[in-house]
Order: C-alpha cells, then sequence, then structure tokens
C-alpha cells in the first residue's frame, strides 16, 4: 500500500512540485532574512548617529554652561573693579580738591 501511494506521489510529478515549493520557501526565507539583517544594520546605523548627536548635544549643552559659568564670573569682577576704581577716583577727587 505504502509503494502504491509512494508510486502515485512520484509518478504524477508531486515530488518535483514540492521539492520545487521547499526551494522557493527557502529562498524566500533568504530574502527575508537579509532584508531583516539589513533593517537591522540600518537601525544600528541610526542609533549610532543619535548617540552621536546626543554625544554632540550633550557636549555642547556642557560647554554652554561652563561659558555662561565664566561670563558670570567676569560679570563679576568688573563690577568689582568698578566699584574699586570709583572710590579711586572719588579719593583722588578729594586729594586733588584740597
Amino acid at each position: 500500500m505504502m509503494a502504491v501511494r509512494y508510486q502515485d506521489f512520484y509518478g504524477e510529478g508531486e515530488r518535483e512540485l514540492l521539492l520545487d515549493e521547499v526551494s522557493e520557501l527557502r529562498d524566500q526565507m533568504v530574502q527575508f532574512l537579509d532584508g531583516k539583517i539589513s533593517r537591522q544594520d540600518q537601525d544600528m546605523s541610526i542609533l549610532t548617529q543619535e548617540a552621536g548627536i546626543i554625544s554632540r548635544d550633550d557636549s555642547f549643552h556642557l560647554e554652554l554652561e561652563n561659558t555662561h559659568k565664566e561670563l558670570e564670573d567676569c560679570r563679576s569682577k568688573l563690577k568689582s573693579c568698578m566699584a574699586i576704581n570709583a572710590k579711586l577716583t572719588s579719593h583722588l577727587i578729594v586729594h586733588f580738591v584740597e
């Protein structure tokens, strides 16, 4: 009985049909996996670029904060110098007038 089924299966060309279908499915699987790997590579590339942007943004933000602190320090020193200048000027005027 099993031999008859095999002969029918083989004789009617179903074996070749199934082999073709398996081959086609294998090709589709390879294309799918290649596409998936390609998308993963693209995703990784995008993430790497975004990480670089974030890193540069963080670096820029840190530099901006440091520059702001330096500006505030300079502003404070300028006020102090202006106050000293005003005192010296008033002392000179007092001594010059006398």
